[in-house]
């Protein structure tokens, strides 16, 4: 395996772009990768446009947000990237012609070089205290792509509206303690449910991990097939949902910690017994339900709080589609929407890396650090960096509220001790059998023919 210096690039006193010294990150990364790919030297002229001076060329411009290949043909011509000097003469069709050519091989390798290489580096802080039984927290769920422009004659004679323009979904799992992406999947049905599917994103997950789920993943086959396989989770508790309350833990009003039987009807019961958290905040009846069962394991009060970590999915989420410009895309063909679509997420993980490299170093949460303003530093500031890139941001940080208060809501939540809770009787009833009719008919009719999308259904990481 190829040996890399440590992250950030090596220090240096001159007042240049901060954007140059994650530029020569990446392409101390690519110029490994390019030498392990040619192991022969092909005969004929040697290439005037190589495929690390273009890859970084398209990491400036998605940092732009701007990918597009006659943006990327500007930043070759007029800026030296990296190392790379400006080219003399270069049309746009042959740099739309060469990311054709060059297909999703280099830049899924990119990606799944970047997580490993920061996977080695370890994390520097972990932004979740919480759930230390479990040796992953993540969390579950799907961002739907927007449509693509009718840029191209094949899509073009499409009206606006048409599901043939939208690219697709992506699935994907989020480790709540390392702010990092584990396993993207990019689906092409935009509208389908995505619950059988999310099931090839769980097969390499450790064991006993606990996976935060939206609410639209409730199911009882799918918890169940979770629970079957070793898998922790925990939910919100649908409002049409029945259930039977088989033991108390702890109740005090509408505050209640219990064991129940999820489904009071004979054709639709859950065999095993789950946990139900209940209390009031303001005007809003919580529910969660979850099969960590032990109240000593998982507080009561730490439930709450940990599906609550769920939406650092959603910011991730906002955080590819906004920040760095995923919610447009400059081309029609489907293979520079997954090229785009790569780059945004390699990208984003070298950023997720970068806020909690700087959390740790300067003493303060994870979340004080602000993803949007190091978005925006990155490209514009030009200072000295004799300390190295971290430290540099770190000074400049109360400058430019790059460091600032979070303003994450923190939950009021009861917390019983734990001498309050009553015991499991012996003799208490575990499991029953199982009982689940699957639906003949779907609850809502599909408007889209499955055979119509232009994209298919890709592992991304």
């Amino acid at each position: 395996m190829c040996q890399h210096t440590s992250f950030p690039a090596p220090a240096t006193t001159d007042s240049v772009p901060l954007m140059n010294h994650v530029l020569a990150f990446f392409q101390e990364v690519l110029l490994s990768l390019s030498q392990q790919q040619t192991a022969q030297c092909k005969r004929g002229r040697p290439e005037t446009l190589t495929v690390p001076h273009l890859l970084l060329a398209c990491l400036l411009a998605v940092f732009r947000q701007t990918f597009a290949p006659s943006a990327v043909r500007r930043i070759l011509l007029l800026e030296a990237v990296g190392s790379f000097a400006p080219l003399v003469a270069l049309t746009r069709q042959a740099v739309r012609q060469r990311l054709l050519a060059l297909g999703l091989h280099p830049f899924s390798h990119l990606l799944n070089e970047i997580q490993a290489l920061l996977q080695e580096r370890g994390t520097p802080t972990s932004a979740l205290s919480l759930a230390a039984f479990a040796p992953m927290v993540v969390a579950l769920d799907e961002c739907k792509l927007d449509a693509v422009a009718r840029l191209c004659d094949e899509a073009a004679q499409r009206p606006k509206e048409s599901p043939y323009l939208l690219v697709g979904k992506l699935a994907a799992l989020f480790d709540v303690r390392r702010q990092q992406w584990v396993h993207i999947q990019f689906l092409s049905d935009a509208v389908g449910n995505g619950t059988v599917a999310s099931l090839l994103l769980l097969e390499q997950l450790a064991k006993g991990s606990l996976i935060l789920a939206d609410l639209g993943y409730f199911g009882f086959a799918w918890l169940q097939n979770l629970t079957a396989q070793g898998y922790y989770w925990i939910s919100r508790l649908k409002s049409t949902s029945t259930y039977r309350i088989t033991h108390t833990f702890y109740q005090d009003g509408e505050t209640l910690d219990a064991l129940i039987w999820l489904g009071t009807y004979r054709h639709d019961q859950y065999p095993d017994v789950v946990r139900l958290v209940q209390f009031r905040q303001g005007a809003t009846l919580s529910r969660y339900v979850s099969n960590v069962l032990d109240p000593h394991l998982l507080p009561m009060a730490d439930l709450p709080r940990l599906y609550a970590r769920r939406w650092d999915i959603e910011l991730a989420f906002k955080l590819l589609k906004q920040a760095l410009g995923l919610r447009m895309f400059w081309a029609c063909e489907p293979i520079l929407v997954l090229q785009q679509v790569l780059l945004t997420l390699t990208i984003a993980q070298v950023l997720h890396f970068f806020q909690l490299d700087i959390a740790a170093q300067a003493g303060v949460d994870p979340f004080e650090v602000s993803l949007d303003v190091l978005l925006k530093l990155l490209p514009q500031a030009c200072w000295p960096c004799p300390y190295g890139l971290i430290q540099a941001l770190i000074s400049h940080s109360h400058c430019f509220s790059l460091i600032r208060p979070s303003r994450r809501l923190v939950l009021d939540v009861p917390d019983p001790p734990l001498d309050a809770l009553q015991p499991v009787p012996p003799g208490f009833q575990w499991h029953r059998p199982w009982k689940h009719t699957v639906r003949k008919k779907p609850r809502h009719t599909r408007t889209t023919d499955p055979w119509l999308f232009r994209f298919l259904p890709l592992l991304l990481l």
